[in-house]
């Protein structure tokens, strides 16, 4: 799109938008005058193309990428735990919490019991929901279920 600038002709791409402009029409233009070729109609929106291809779609990833670098860190933790403290044998008890992570139900032989919340997981530990304790290894020190 062309348009005159201080008596000489300055050219633009000015993306189209909804509204269609045929050849030969008036067309109000709004342009920074530092920088003519940064223009838009007036019936556009002002929209930012950084903003728009760059920055929008960043959001969701940096969602996913924060909470999978939780989890992972949450998991590397554990990791590093079992090595130092072993497998301690348990029974487990699963019971839904609505609107919440798990709640796990731990008791050690010899050391006494536990609450834990459960973790998002592909496992689905509600589908182990029973009343009836489970057969459970747990990797950690047994510090915090001690009475």
């Amino acid at each position: 799109m062309g348009f005159p600038v201080g008596g000489s002709g300055t050219y633009a791409e000015i993306p189209a938008g909804l509204r269609k402009y045929h050849s030969g029409e008036d067309v109000d233009v709004v342009y920074d005058p530092a920088d003519p070729t940064h223009a838009r109609t007036v019936e556009e929106v002002n929209t930012d193309r950084f903003m728009t291809l760059f920055l929008i779609p960043l959001a969701p990833l940096a969602t996913v990428t924060y909470f999978a670098g939780r989890s992972a860190a949450g998991w590397f933790r554990r990791h590093r735990a079992v090595p130092r403290t072993g497998w301690h044998p348990a029974s487990a008890l699963v019971r839904r919490m609505y609107w919440s992570s798990p709640l796990l139900v731990v008791t050690y032989p010899r050391a006494g019991e536990i609450a834990l919340w459960g973790v998002p997981s592909a496992h689905r530990a509600p589908r182990y929901e029973t009343d009836e304790p489970q057969r459970a290894w747990v990797g950690g020190p047994l510090r915090a279920a001690a009475k």
